[in-house]
């Protein structure tokens, strides 16, 4: 909040004091104002007071029940009739009286009045609006210009300088005193604007300390998440570090299989897992953890034969929720339970199926889970070429070694039958040929 938001609320304080002051003075009038009222009207009725001025006491108590009832009128405006009604009291008072002490009276409440209701302003200008009025009435008095009413008693009516003296030593007086009112609320609203600027000071460090503290906790999660990402990035990185050390060396099909479903069971904590290779037709059953095919339980399966089938089919990773009692049970020696999912993944290279990897667990499998066989897949899946290249190529080289060894023997065979007909051929050779006879 900045000063001028300060200086606003000590305004609106400073109005609110005055609204309960000039509601305050409002009722005390109305109240004194009833009995006065009652009591001129009996004096009217024994004869003894003044007929002209009861109506005047009527319209201004009216005025007043009126500015004290009606809410709904602005606080200004009620300031403005109340410091009316007052100033005509003060001049009544002294046409009935002259310089009477009553018209001081109200002179003094109406300079009062004036500088409590509306501001030090105020109460200077209807200082000066008093010191005006009791002058003039004091010349119009010796000038003869202003009849005395019968009320004003001889002993009341001292000569002009010294009541003037008097009233306006009483006027000085009471703007001595207003002044140091004004000083004091002055005072007040000044240690207001001090208290709300504290405060407005005190609310702005707290929302500070409350955006920090958010801005904190923002990125204590945030640090939290990335913790958590940065921990799974280095166990996915572990994790295909041990897989590689598995992939690592040559090794032979159904060895590879055997370790790589072994090896996801474990680092996945999958109880049971079985691996399918592809060979050509089928998906040949080709390593297991914990499940071992029975007569219920085939080796092998063709594309789109049952799960294993279909997800070699579809190329894409099956997950099976809600699974059947009998579908798969894992069991150990202590007992056994049935399995709540079951994983299917496919094993691709360059679009051609390789094998497909099979895992059961007793709870659903994480997202965790699933992002480590993303990540491992591709380096299965050049693993299993590698196997079924090397394997094709073993197998082209043990052919070609026994054709080479084949070729050998038949050349070996040939050798012999060429040195057994060379040998057949020397001997007729050597033998005498028959004469002719002629």
């Amino acid at each position: 909040m900045n000063q001028n938001n300060v200086e606003v609320d000590s305004m609106l304080w400073l109005r609110e004091l005055r609204h309960r002051m000039l509601t305050i003075l409002l009722g005390v009038v109305v109240v004194l104002g009833a009995l006065g009222l009652t009591y001129s009207g009996w004096r009217v009725l024994i004869g003894k007071g003044d007929l002209l001025a009861l109506p005047f006491y009527s319209l201004a108590y009216g005025v007043v029940l009126a500015l004290f009832l009606i809410r709904r009128i602005p606080d200004t405006w009620r300031a403005w009739g109340f410091l009316g009604v007052l100033y005509g009291f003060a001049c009544l008072s002294f046409q009935l009286g002259w310089l009477a002490s009553g018209g001081r009276v109200f002179l003094l409440a109406f300079i009062v009045s004036a500088t409590v209701l509306v501001g030090p302003w105020m109460g200077f200008v209807a200082a000066g609006l008093s010191l005006l009025t009791y002058g003039a009435l004091g010349v119009a008095f010796n000038r003869g210009w202003l009849i005395l009413r019968p009320l004003a008693s001889p002993v009341l009516v001292p000569p002009i300088v010294t009541e003037g003296l008097g009233f306006s030593l009483a006027i000085g007086i009471t703007m001595i005193g207003l002044w140091g009112f004004g000083q004091a609320l002055l005072t007040a609203a000044r240690a207001a604007h001090e208290t709300a600027q504290a405060q407005a000071l005190l609310d702005e460090r707290a929302r500070q300390l409350d955006a920090l503290n958010q801005l904190l906790v923002e990125r204590s999660a945030h640090l939290e998440v990335t913790n958590r990402a940065l921990e799974e990035q280095m166990r996915q990185a572990s994790g295909q570090v041990q897989l590689s050390a598995v992939l690592r060396g040559e090794q032979d099909l159904s060895t590879l299989a055997q370790r790589v479903i072994q090896f996801l069971c474990q680092y996945l904590s999958v109880p049971v897992g079985a691996f399918y290779v592809w060979q050509g037709e089928y998906l040949e059953y080709a390593g297991g953890y914990a499940y071992v095919p029975g007569e219920s339980r085939p080796r092998r399966f063709r594309l789109g034969e049952g799960l294993v089938g279909q997800v070699g089919l579809d190329q894409h990773l099956l997950v099976v929720s809600q699974l059947p009692p009998d579908y798969l049970s894992i069991a150990s020696g202590l007992g056994g339970a049935p399995s709540c999912q079951v994983l299917l993944w496919p094993f691709l290279y360059n679009g051609t199926l390789l094998g497909v990897a099979e895992l059961g667990a007793l709870s659903p499998f994480t997202s965790e889970q699933r992002r480590f066989l993303e990540g491992v897949a591709e380096s299965i899946a050049v693993a299993l070429h590698t196997a079924q290249t090397r394997a094709r190529v073993d197998a082209l080289l043990n052919q070609a070694r026994q054709q080479a060894e084949e070729m050998r023997a038949q050349e070996e065979e040939l050798r012999a039958m060429n040195e057994e007909l060379q040998a057949q051929a020397d001997v007729l050779r050597d033998q005498p040929q028959p004469r002719a006879y002629a």
